[in-house]
């Protein structure tokens, strides 16, 4: 009898040993994170390699001579013949690269040449019904120099452009980003980490933040015929809050989101939180795993931690509640020990007497 009364002490004097270690366990299992910091965040971003490659290719496409200008469809000019104010005319560059003269039986195609290419081209074609003739061509709207703009921008279209004109102009042009009105707030839409800029099938590798925020030259750069800018709308870009928080939901990301909003706005943390937020970034094929302590930024010892659109944060249990799974888990075990024990208590009890 004494013998299996000590197997049982025995037992769950284990059980609760075990489970007394796994709670040590348990006490820190993030400590191998690396610290979330604005700095360390951005360096997921890109690593030295691309950083140097991307300013390269900027180095190059700023040194590009700007293209100059051809004549094209729709491009309207005014036609002056020296001496010869009958001829006087304007025209403009119809969808098969022509235009017409006065006195000139057949349309000349002037699509693809430069204003002095163009003009002497006229004057040759002149010079079978007039000595010497001398040309003017004076452009009068050259809708074919236009790039385009679209996306979270409030009208946005096709602009003309000159050399003069930079991502800047062009999202001025557009009257800026576009706003909409979400859970009673009006927000700012637009994401210029996801915005592009792309010329002939390239994609430029343009920061829109350092372009059109700080217009920094290198990134704000000339807009040449043909460019299309594409200003991203962060409504497709959503944080996920989620773990031990009172109201785990998806926001929508804005550049001043960080661990401090997300989590108020999903109510603060659960009682049973640990205090630490795992940032997840990357998306499921290239996670990356970040730790940042929320009851220290919330107390304003630590700063802030910025979010970016995709990113998961999860808020964990904390020690304690791991504990007491445990010993719910534990309870039914020691519940099963005791009622075998029981008996041979009872039965022990009745012979004494």
């Amino acid at each position: 009898m004494k013998k299996i009364i000590t197997l049982a002490v025995i037992l769950v004097t284990s059980l609760v040993m075990t489970s007394c270690n796994t709670f040590y366990d348990f006490d820190d299992p993030y400590y191998s994170l690396p610290e979330a910091s604005t700095e360390t965040l951005e360096s997921t971003m890109y690593t030295p390699e691309q950083l140097a490659e991307r300013s390269k290719r900027l180095a190059e496409i700023n040194k590009m001579p700007y293209p100059e200008y051809t004549l094209d469809y729709g491009d309207e000019f005014e036609i002056r013949v020296y001496n010869q104010p009958e001829m006087h005319t304007t025209t403009a560059v119809t969808p098969d690269g022509l235009i017409s003269m006065p006195f000139v039986d057949d349309k000349l195609k002037v699509a693809g040449m430069s204003i002095p290419e163009a003009t002497k081209h006229i004057e040759e074609a002149l010079s079978n019904y007039i000595v010497n003739p001398k040309v003017s061509l004076i452009p009068l709207n050259l809708k074919s120099q236009t790039a385009s703009i679209s996306g979270a921008v409030n009208h946005g279209g096709s602009f003309p452009v000159t050399k003069n004109t930079r991502i800047f102009d062009m999202y001025a042009m557009a009257d800026g980003g576009a706003t909409r009105y979400i859970n009673g707030k009006t927000m700012d839409c637009w994401d210029f980490p996801h915005s592009t800029i792309t010329r002939n099938g390239e994609q430029l590798p343009v920061d829109f933040i350092l372009a059109i925020e700080q217009q920094d030259p290198d990134h704000n750069i000339q807009v040449f015929k043909g460019d299309r800018i594409f200003i991203a709308s962060r409504a497709e870009n959503m944080v996920n809050i989620t773990g031990e928080v009172a109201s785990p939901q998806f926001q929508m990301w804005n550049p001043n989101l960080g661990i401090l909003q997300a989590v108020s706005n999903c109510g603060g943390l659960k009682d049973q939180s640990n205090g630490t937020a795992i940032i997840i970034r990357g998306g499921m094929d290239n996670p990356q795993y970040f730790k940042a302590d929320v009851n220290k930024i919330f107390e304003g010892r630590k700063l802030d931690v910025p979010l970016q659109p995709g990113d998961t944060v999860y808020i964990p249990k904390d020690s304690l509640s791991v504990w007491n799974v445990y010993i719910s888990k534990l309870m039914p075990t020691g519940a099963f020990i005791n009622m075998l024990i029981t008996p041979f208590f009872w039965y022990n009890s009745f012979k004494s007497n």
